[in-house]
């Protein structure tokens, strides 16, 4: 499945099954533990969606480049949309 394992980094490793918001870990700034939130994909329209994984990503970022098709980028939009569904 291709949320599963697109290009060998698993969307589900940060977005979880369902694409909700979730913790990713913690990290400490200036003394304070500061949490790591992934956000919820699960509302942003296809435009947003597209967008977030078409733009180019610099080196802060921990989103990964996945140069994934159009047919792709519709098959992870909708699958996440039925997860949510699901609910």
């Amino acid at each position: 499945m291709l949320y599963e394992n697109p290009r060998g980094i698993s969307c589900k490793n940060c977005h979880g099954i369902d694409g909700a918001e979730q913790i990713l870990g913690h990290y400490i700034q200036n003394g304070t533990q500061r949490s790591f939130i992934v956000p919820n994909i699960q509302n942003l329209s296809f435009k947003e969606f597209k967008h977030s994984l078409t733009q180019f990503k610099d080196s802060k970022s921990i989103m990964p480049n996945y140069s994934l098709t159009d047919d792709e980028i519709v098959a992870l939009y909708n699958y996440i949309h039925q997860q949510k569904e699901k609910k």
